[in-house]
């Protein structure tokens, strides 16, 4: 991430976790790359999508973790 993706990063309020946001650059990034014929076929687009969709899930699946209050101490 560049200095200047990390400020406008920053700067956008949300209440939710943020991770998605460079996932919709880097899909905005494939759809303009492929318009202007540095991705071939509408297929390759296809697939790095959908490739880009299984780490978003993982993401998710990740964070859907931090929701999970895990006691430091078990009583018996």
């Amino acid at each position: 991430m560049t200095p200047d993706e990390r400020k406008v990063y920053e700067s956008i309020r949300s209440p939710h976790l943020k991770y998605w946001i460079p996932v919709v650059w880097f899909s905005n990034l494939a759809v303009k790359a492929r318009e202007e014929g540095r991705i071939k076929d509408s297929i390759d687009l296809q697939l790095i999508h959908q490739e880009m969709n299984v780490f978003r899930t993982w993401c998710a699946t990740l964070f859907g973790y931090d929701w999970v209050g895990i006691p430091l101490v078990y009583t018996q």
